[in-house]
């Protein structure tokens, strides 16, 4: 393992030159690296990744005859600009692509059923489509269509409020359980019961606070035109391979495979919290023990290479949700073959699909072998698409405590951990997905974020 003060020795560098370095290489640190070395083009920045590649979760590899498909995340939010803005200035901009339709599912009451249209974060905004898409039961229903009628409050917890907690009170559990849970709670893979409000969903927040009816609330919010998820054509993965290249080119040090073991000196740290934790035990103990309370989740996808003839369900989506309350290993099924154009397009004889495993409370992802969990997961898969016979090709995709969980009073903590880093080590910045936001664009904002306040550190 790398002791940096050391490594900088090594190199004959002088302890006043001016050096930042960056520990992890997904795409928080990446971009961290990108947007510090375009502020302050004087600096010496060096990247240290523990692992043999770069970009995380944005990883790929070969799938049978379908070429290269994602292990992690395959899209981005397009109504965030952080993704679309660092694609643009990458020069990937002319890349991207939206899936090929908005169509979803979910697995309710023995079949999938066609999300309600007009639902916003998986929360009604018609009671008319929520009971045409019979995912919930009339009296579901019923409740939900009470909800104009319900005393409301503005909330003076806010950050304290779980997802599970406003929703229910304001829809029913039949809402919350077989629609918010299953797309808010997969992807944290989470709990709505669990989730900050604030944290996980601020979109809803304003709404959710608001003494008017919620559901008239969302309905009057302007949906943007457009697409809703973006990716580049050849996956999610090109954009940590573009910026690795553009990296190489301005001179900043990509060291893989390279561990750090101490940290000194200017430093971006954009692991995960428990790795942090552990590289702040001496110089920020304090904040290492903070960092140690973030609970964390595995996640697993098996991505299957099938024969379309022997599917009877019509893949006319992207996939679907599985809730909660099923019981299921299985947490979602994305039809990527239909979802992207540029899949589809590879083969007409086969489809691949990526099956979802892993959410809090459920620990079986990490108790079972590749086996078991492709065995038990495909029996759970064959009724819900009448599938028959085997996959040509399975791949296992296994991230290990990959999901922090913003528990109710998640901002709250991380004021006060920033807070107690800054008295304890000030020229030590944190980014990543532990602390305000899950997703690519998300974590793109936390390492600018954490550039400019490195800048601003060594400016002062």
């Amino acid at each position: 393992m790398t002791d940096i003060s050391s490594d900088r020795e090594a190199r004959g560098e002088s302890d006043q030159l001016a050096h930042v370095t960056i520990v992890g290489g997904g795409i928080t640190g990446l971009t961290a690296a990108w947007d510090l070395s375009s502020r302050r083009p004087d600096l010496v920045i060096d990247v240290h990744e523990s692992t043999g590649s770069w970009g995380g979760k944005l990883k790929q590899s070969v799938i049978g005859s379908s070429g290269e498909i994602d292990e992690g995340a395959d899209a981005f939010l397009a109504r965030v600009p952080e993704g679309t803005e660092l694609c643009r200035e990458l020069g990937m901009e002319g890349t991207l692509v939206s899936p090929a339709t908005s169509h979803a599912y979910v697995w309710s009451r023995g079949q999938l059923r066609s999300l309600p249209t007009g639902v916003v974060l998986g929360v009604p905004t018609s009671i008319a489509a929520l009971r045409r898409s019979g995912v919930v039961p009339w009296a579901g229903v019923a409740r939900a269509a009470c909800e104009p009628l319900m005393a409301r409050r503005a909330s003076k917890k806010v950050d304290t409020d779980s997802i599970g907690e406003v929703i229910t009170s304001r829809f029913g559990h039949h809402v919350t359980q077989r629609l918010v849970d299953p797309l808010l709670g997969g992807i944290n893979a989470g709990n709505a019961d669990f989730l900050s409000l604030a944290a996980s969903a601020p979109q809803l927040l304003a709404t959710a606070s608001s003494p008017r009816s919620m559901m008239r609330a969302l309905r009057s919010v302007q949906r943007p035109d457009g697409p809703v998820f973006f990716s580049p054509t050849g996956g999610m993965a090109q954009i940590a391979e573009k910026l690795v290249d553009q990296l190489g080119q301005r001179g900043v040090g990509l060291h893989l495979r390279s561990p750090i073991s101490q940290i000194s000196g200017p430093t971006i740290v954009a692991t995960p919290a428990f790795a942090a934790a552990n590289l702040l035990a001496t110089v920020a103990p304090q904040t290492a023990q903070q960092l140690r309370a973030v609970e964390y989740v595995s996640v697993a996808l098996v991505t299957i290479e099938v024969l379309r003839s022997s599917i009877s369900h019509a893949l006319d989506g992207s996939g679907f949700l599985v809730p909660r309350v099923t019981g299921t290993l299985l947490t979602a099924c994305s039809w990527s073959s239909t979802k992207w154009a540029h899949i589809g397009n590879r083969s007409a004889d086969t489809v691949i699909m990526r099956l979802s495993a892993g959410r809090l409370g459920d620990r079986r992802v990490d108790d079972f072998d590749d086996d078991r969990l492709v065995t038990l997961m495909l029996a759970e898969l064959r009724p819900m698409i009448g599938m028959t016979g085997d996959p040509g090709t399975v791949r296992v995709s296994r991230w290990h405590k990959g999901f922090p969980q913003y528990f109710p009073g998640h901002l709250g903590r991380i004021t006060a951990l920033e807070s107690t880093l800054a008295h304890e080590a000030p020229h030590i910045q944190m980014a990543g997905a532990a602390y305000r936001g899950v997703g690519v664009p998300a974590c793109i904002r936390s390492g600018r974020r954490a550039s400019g306040e490195m800048v601003a550190w060594l400016d002062r």
